[in-house]
């Protein structure tokens, strides 16, 4: 007799699992996360750059998720009215940094070069709504001036004695904030100097910082005997 019959059943391999995407959301600037609206300006040509220590590192810029941002979204800014409620709280977000008074952010980055040109401080970020990792203490000023109907103001912050800022605002007593731009390795600035088109602060270590009033990401820093 033969023997009991075998049943064969086709059987076909599992199909492969997706594989996971993940969407950014944004870009992380050091000190930023969650940036939305952002877009990179074009980089400008490279240096021959000297050595960098732990405190020259660059700013960098890689992807977030939106949900991990650190902060919860009530801490986002993206209005007017939220930058002036910092600045009148003397704070800013603690980075390389230059809050403008519209909402929007640009995201700086230092560097050191060998000769002829010493240092940069240049855009590499703009970003239209932003959540800070932490808030910087800027109410130490040393330097003030006032032109026409603009106030100029310099200092330092207590959290780092490498921390310098430099504000420009009203001078009708209202204290309305157009700009404040916060480094973390200026030094502090102890001398500011304001006409129709600069603000040009002097730091503690010789460096001076020249801003245009209506482009302040457009900075150029020099050292004082240049």
């Amino acid at each position: 007799m033969p023997g009991p019959r075998t049943w064969r059943r086709a059987c076909s391999e599992p199909p492969e699992w997706p594989k996971p995407s993940i969407a950014s959301s944004g870009r992380l600037a050091a000190g930023v996360v969650d940036t939305a609206g952002s877009h990179e300006p074009r980089r400008r040509p490279a240096r021959r750059r000297s050595g960098r220590t732990g405190r020259d590192r660059p700013a960098r810029l890689v992807g977030v998720l939106s949900q991990n941002g650190r902060m919860a979204a009530s801490h986002r800014i993206s209005t007017p009215a939220q930058v002036q409620q910092r600045w009148h709280a003397r704070q800013a977000p603690d980075g390389d940094f230059i809050m403008f008074a519209d909402g929007s952010l640009s995201a700086m980055e230092f560097e050191r070069f060998v000769e002829p040109v010493r240092f940069r401080w240049w855009e590499t970020l703009r970003a239209e709504t932003w959540t800070p990792m932490d808030w910087l203490d800027v109410d130490v000023m040393l330097a003030s001036c006032t032109h026409g109907r603009r106030r100029a103001a310099a200092g330092e912050s207590a959290a780092h004695g490498s921390v310098g800022w430099v504000a420009l605002t009203s001078a009708d007593g209202r204290d309305t904030l157009e700009w404040l731009a916060v480094s973390r390795h200026s030094d502090p600035f102890s001398s500011v100097a304001l006409d129709g088109r600069f603000l040009t602060a002097t730091s503690t270590s010789g460096q001076v910082w020249r801003f245009p009033c209506d482009a302040p990401a457009d900075v150029t820093v020099s050292a004082a005997s240049d």
